[in-house]
């Protein structure tokens, strides 16, 4: 398995099990699941964006730059939307 492997699939495994854990416990108290739905999908869509991106070498946005540019910006997107959905869902569970 090529490391890029790799880190996908951890990525995913981690993703799964922060918004597994995120929907079960806000299910458990009763309040809805809308806003982490919506970060997964956002998760989803980045991913789907940049493997469209790298998967298309003559189309490169970054005309020759390569793919390392848009790799950092997809990886702190993909890891800032669970960080924010954990917060969301510690505010809702502390204020009300």
């Amino acid at each position: 398995m090529s490391e890029f492997t790799r880190i996908v699939v951890y990525m995913a495994l981690a993703l799964i099990v922060i918004y597994g854990l995120l929907i079960k416990f806000s299910l458990l108290e009763g309040k809805s699941v809308g806003i982490y739905i919506c970060a997964i999908v956002a998760n989803v869509i980045v991913g789907l964006w940049f493997w469209s991106v790298a998967t298309q070498p003559d189309n490169d946005p970054q005309a020759g730059m390569g793919l390392g540019p848009i790799m950092i910006i997809c990886g702190i997107i993909t890891i800032a939307l669970p960080l924010i959905a954990i917060v969301i869902y510690l505010l809702r569970r502390f204020i009300n």
